[in-house]
This record gives C-alpha cells, sequence and structure tokens, in this order.
C-alpha cells in the first residue's frame, strides 16, 4: 500500500497565516510530535513525550500562566501563540477516551462509544488504538472532551483542528459534533483538519465530556495499517469562530443517511401520502448491511426539509439479488408506486416496480423488471425512472447508454394507467433513437444553442405538467463532471424543446456545499400545486452526498428558483 507520509503531515506557513490570521485570540497547538508552523510564522520542532497509554482514557490539565507560559501535565508538548490576558492565569482538563467500536446509526448517538478502547502511542507519541495494528482502524477512533469550569464565562475554549498521519489510501474517517451529530465532516488525507465548522465549543464555567467523535469508517482494503492522531489545534474566543469552511452557506434541507459510516444519500423522490411527506432515496452498500448491493432508503417529514429515517427496503427476488436503487415515486389509486432499478448487471441493469399501501412495506411486480429498451442505439440498459401520467397512459421515462456505454441518454415508454405495469403493458415510445441526447439538439430546439455543459450525460428525468405541458428537469453530465439541472418542454411527452442552455440548477461555485454537482432532480408537487425540485449535492468529489429542494415558481411558462418559500428554522 502507498501510503500519504509526511510531506502532507502539516500544512505550509503560509497556509496556516491566511486561514488563523484574523479573529485569533488565542492559538493552542497540543503536540504529539511534529514540525507545526504557527500564524505568527514561527517554527518550531517538538517531540511528545511518552503519554500514557494501555488505558481508556486519559485527562490532561492544560496550564497557562499569568506570563502566558502554558504547559501540559505530562502527555503532550505544548506551544502557545498570541496569549491574550483574559485567557492567562487559567487551566483547563482535555481528555481523549479510546473507541475499540462506534456507533454509526444516524442519531443522536452516532459517533459514540459502544466498546472501550485502550490507548496506544508509537514511538513518536502518535496516538491510536490498541489491538490489530495499532493504528486506527474501521469504527477505531477517539471521544475527545473539554472541561473548562475553571474559566472565566467570558470566554471559551473551540477545538478548531485535528492533525492526522498515515491516512492510506481507501482509508477515511469522520469526526462528528457529538453535541449536534448532523455537523459532521469526513475526510481522507493527512495533515490538520480544519474542524471550526462543527463549532466544537465550550464555554468558560461548563464542560463537555463527549466534545467530538473521531473514527476510522469501514474500508475494503483488509490489510490497512491504520491512521494516527498527531495534534489537536484549540482557540480561546468569546464565541466560536466562523472560519471559512464555517462560512459555507447550508441550504434549508441538507439530508444525508449516514448508517454506511459517512454522510451518504443520492436520488431523491418524494410524494405525500397519508397526511405526510415521504422520501425515497438511494442507500450505498456498507459493512453489516442484510443484503448485497445499494438499497432504497426511507424517511418522512411534516414539513418537506426536515427528515427522519423511517427505515430501508431490502432486496427481493432475483432481479434484485445485486441491489437496486434510483427510485421514481408517485401515488397512484391510494398505493405508492416505486419504478427503480436494478444495480450491478451493467447493461442489463433495468426497471422495477413495486407498490406499497403503508408507505413502508412493498410489494413487488411479479414481472420484474418490467422494462429495458431495444434498438441498435442502446445498449439495452435502462435506470433512473420516473413516472407521470399523461391523458389515458404513463409515462415512464428512463436513461440508457450507446452500444458503446459512454453516452447516457434519455427514453421513453407507456403504459395504460389502468394496467397494472407489468413487462406486457410498457410499449417504447422512441425505438428509434433517444428523446434527448447530451450536446445534440433536438428538432425543436434552437439552432445556436451552446449544450457543451451536458459532456457526455443526460439522465434522471424528473417530470412535472404545468399548464398542460410536460417539463422534463434532467441532469446533465455525469456525476461530479460536475453534474447540474436543465429543463426542457414538451406538449406529447415525446418530443421536447430545451428552455435553455444554461442550467436552472448550476452546481454551486467552489467552497459552497455543492461545488461538486447539483444533480439527480425530482420534481414534487403538493396539494397547494406549490412545486419543489428535490436533488443531490456534494463538496467532496462523491466522498458524500447530501439531498436538498429549493421550491419552483413559474413565470411565462419557465421555472423560476423560489428559496424565500421554504419554512424558516
Amino acid at each position: 500500500m502507498i501510503r500519504k507520509y509526511a510531506t502532507r503531515l502539516c500544512p505550509p506557513s503560509t497556509a496556516l497565516r491566511n486561514r488563523w490570521s484574523k479573529k485569533i485570540d488565542v492559538l493552542l497547538m497540543i503536540l504529539l510530535c511534529g514540525f507545526i508552523s504557527t500564524d505568527a510564522g514561527a517554527s518550531i520542532i517538538l517531540t511528545s513525550s511518552n503519554g500514557a497509554e494501555g488505558i481508556s482514557s486519559k485527562t490532561t490539565t492544560i496550564q497557562i500562566a499569568g506570563a502566558a507560559a502554558v504547559s501540559a501535565q505530562g502527555d503532550y508538548d505544548v506551544m502557545g501563540s498570541n496569549i491574550s490576558k483574559d485567557a492567562r492565569s487559567s487551566s483547563f482538563n482535555f481528555t481523549i477516551d479510546a473507541i475499540s467500536v462506534a456507533n454509526v446509526k444516524a442519531g443522536p448517538s452516532f459517533g459514540a462509544k459502544q466498546v472501550d478502547g485502550e490507548i496506544d502511542r508509537d514511538n513518536s507519541g502518535k496516538l491510536g488504538i490498541r489491538g490489530g495494528t495499532n493504528g486506527v482502524n474501521e469504527r477505531e477512533g477517539f471521544l475527545i472532551g473539554l472541561d473548562a469550569t475553571e474559566l472565566d464565562p467570558a470566554l471559551g475554549w473551540q477545538l478548531t483542528g485535528i492533525q492526522f498521519a498515515y491516512v492510506g489510501d481507501g482509508e477515511s474517517y469522520m469526526i462528528v459534533n457529538r453535541g449536534n451529530t448532523s455537523k459532521q465532516i469526513t475526510a481522507d488525507t493527512d495533515g490538520m483538519i480544519d474542524v471550526s465548522s462543527l463549532s466544537l465549543f465550550v464555554q468558560g464555567g461548563t464542560a463537555a465530556n463527549e466534545l467530538a467523535s473521531v473514527f476510522a469508517q469501514p474500508t475494503a482494503d483488509a490489510g490497512s495499517s491504520g491512521f494516527r492522531l498527531v495534534a489537536f489545534r484549540l482557540l480561546a474566543t468569546p464565541k466560536p469562530v466562523a472560519s471559512a469552511e464555517d462560512a459555507k452557506v447550508l441550504p434549508r434541507m441538507y439530508y444525508a443517511d449516514t448508517v454506511s459510516g459517512r454522510p451518504f444519500s443520492k436520488d431523491p423522490a418524494v410524494v405525500r401520502f397519508k397526511d405526510k411527506y415521504w422520501l425515497y432515496y438511494s442507500v450505498p452498500p456498507y459493512k453489516g448491511k442484510v443484503n448485497e448491493g445499494w438499497t432504497i432508503g426511507v424517511a418522512t417529514s411534516d414539513n418537506l426539509v426536515d427528515w427522519t429515517k423511517a427505515g430501508e427496503l431490502q432486496n427481493t427476488g432475483e432481479a434484485e439479488a445485486k441491489g437496486f436503487t434510483a427510485p421514481g415515486a408517485v401515488v397512484l389509486d391510494g398505493a405508492v408506486h416505486l419504478f427503480y432499478q436494478t444495480y450491478g448487471n451493467k447493461e442489463k441493469d433495468a426497471i422495477c416496480h413495486a407498490w406499497s399501501t403503508d408507505g413502508m412495506n412493498f410489494t413487488r411486480n411479479p414481472t420484474n423488471p418490467i422494462f429495458r429498451p431495444s434498438g441498435d442505439w442502446t445498449c439495452g440498459r435502462a435506470i433512473d425512472a420516473d413516472v407521470i401520467q399523461h391523458g389515458d397512459k404513463l409515462l415512464l421515462y428512463w436513461a440508457t447508454r450507446d452500444p458503446a456505454m459512454k453516452i447516457q441518454m434519455q427514453g421513453v415508454s407507456a403504459a395504460p394507467i389502468d394496467s397494472d405495469y407489468t413487462r406486457k403493458h410498457w410499449t417504447q415510445l422512441n425505438p428509434d433513437g433517444p428523446i434527448l441526447s447530451p450536446r445534440v439538439p433536438t428538432k425543436l430546439d434552437s439552432a445556436d444553442l451552446d449544450l457543451a455543459w451536458e459532456k457526455n450525460c443526460i439522465e434522471a428525468a424528473a417530470m412535472a405538467r404545468r399548464d398542460g405541458r410536460l417539463y422534463m428537469f434532467y441532469a446533465g453530465g455525469y456525476n461530479n463532471d460536475p453534474q447540474q439541472v436543465g429543463v426542457a418542454v414538451s406538449d406529447d411527452g415525446v418530443n421536447f424543446k430545451r428552455l435553455s442552455d444554461v442550467p436552472v440548477l448550476p452546481n454551486g461555485p467552489a467552497g459552497s456545499w455543492n461545488s461538486s454537482e447539483s444533480g439527480h432532480p425530482f420534481l414534487f408537487q403538493d396539494d397547494d400545486g406549490q412545486d419543489y425540485l428535490f436533488y443531490q449535492g456534494n463538496d467532496t468529489h462523491g466522498r458524500s452526498w447530501y439531498l436538498s429542494v429549493v421550491p419552483i415558481d413559474w413565470k411565462d411558462g419557465r421555472p423560476v428558483l423560489a428559496p424565500e418559500k421554504l419554512p424558516p428554522k
């Protein structure tokens, strides 16, 4: 295994000056070992003391003298910088608590300790967990606590950085605010990770025994040696400091399922059913999962923005044996109908159907898979289903690839609305070619459209009806390419005209929560006629995925984003 060693262990002093030069009252580096550059530009090498190990938990008192000298009672070498008068002549306690097994179930216990571990230190003092490789391996980690009861209540301590070493290929870790487990960071690199955005702050006169949790995520690499923790950065400040990361504007809905050990939810679909909202979405494989492959998660809400997980669907039947995912959802005749794809079969993946009278327990269509396309222009694969009623038909939209499996395109089929949607009832309405293909104008499109942003992919059709016309919100570009959302309109559901060559919902700018993409849309119309565009996004190039929503208004036959219509927090 190739490792990312000391060349990435510490960020350069220029970056540190840029990050820390503003609003810093006190900067304290608690070092186990290593080479650190301070915001003042000074560089120092510190060798850790031989601290305590072989025990579950260790509390260390950090003393700040009246002359601003900083010291620790063993375990750590300490460097203080810019110590203000308010923080002098004080002390606080810093605790690490070893975790052998961390709780990775979403909710208030996420990141909590399920099984005690033992602290390990290597020859240079870096922290690991005893047993196995003695590094931090999957679901192992530490709880971090701060006791500031002896500090003036006008001041507080904030944990703003954690430094990692020896993070191998395929390894990653999570840092979680234990007081608000929706605040999380996922990373897979060595060096000092800025955790200011997690608001790990303890006010003077108070203590937090479980301020944060740091643990390794499950890895497919059985030969992983485990990473280690090197340093902790703390800041004395009257209130939590907002870093550049924390300045990120997060959307009102920012939902991710963490059952896999990381925030990861894709492919949203929403219906209103039995007086509440239901969200169906894709869940990736994870260690300990009952069935193989991807599955569909279920969450509920009373307001379309705050969601609570209700459960997961399990693989059923031969068609779903390798997994199933990417649901489209609609309520028909008092039941929720899901149209979704098989997964893991490459060009043989196809569309399946199931229905439920309670929103959770689904009966599969006995002829699954119910549809896959034909024609010499397609590889025969069908994914990313969505349906909408049009006259006496139910239109089924799906994505497919060319025979070389390079270009993703959009197609449509139809079945009688009063049928049982078994395989025999579906008719492909575009036998000779796609209804939308990336960068290729349709016969209704303006000739001067610049469609370069669609790159090699159009997928995830999300259908809406407005003033008798059918609107398709579609994802252009493969995931993180970036993927963005465009719009086309049709009178018959087959022949479409793009409304613009500019995405209606683009990916965000650098530093934003959705800088890697805004993708895989789903259009939900509520009972009052208000439309909502659900979508997925991330800023990690796919290492995490969140779901969000923006209301849609209409002006002159065109959708307009209306985020101000979301309910306040």
